[in-house]
């Protein structure tokens, strides 16, 4: 009797923890900063990888190339979903990348169009961002490539620092 409710409080306290444990989101694209985006859309019987390059930075173009087996015309249209603003271009699979201006970051939505057929991809544009200590750190090895460049024309008899 002793071991059933040592294993029933055993469950429960696995239960508890199971029910406690944080729980991983599922994302079925990556939206960071700079990493480029690929979406497959089919068109009648011909199937076209959109790639949506990764923005470095807003207001700047935000370029989209197509890639499929046959030849096909894209046209592409960028709509930003916060202000409003739209971005027209075209783009042939194979060929240069259209660059459709993006004001923004934040959430666009990018409206493909091949014939009569359409097709809308929601995403977000993440636009890179630098840490303030990167500035602090760039200072520090700008001082250092300084120093050493100072001690290395000084020579090997003389002092460089003052308390040398």
């Amino acid at each position: 009797m002793k071991s059933i409710k040592g294993c029933m409080l055993g469950v429960l306290v696995a239960a508890f923890l199971l029910v406690l444990w944080p729980v991983a989101t599922a994302r079925a694209h990556v939206v960071e900063p700079g990493v480029d985006l690929r979406v497959t859309q089919t068109f009648g019987a011909r199937e076209v990888t959109l790639v949506i390059a990764g923005a470095s930075q807003v207001p700047g173009p935000l370029r989209v190339s197509a890639h499929a087996p046959q030849p096909v015309s894209l046209e592409l249209e960028l709509r930003s979903l916060t202000d409003g603003s739209r971005s027209t271009g075209s783009v042939s699979a194979g060929r240069e990348p259209a660059a459709l201006r993006a004001e923004h970051a934040g959430p666009h939505e990018l409206c493909v169009r091949a014939g009569a057929e359409v097709s809308v991809i929601p995403f977000r544009v993440v636009v890179p961002e630098s840490a303030p200590w990167t500035m602090v750190m760039d200072g520090a090895f700008l001082v250092a490539g300084l120093s050493s460049g100072t001690c290395t024309r000084c020579g090997p008899r003389r002092a460089c620092w003052p308390y040398g």
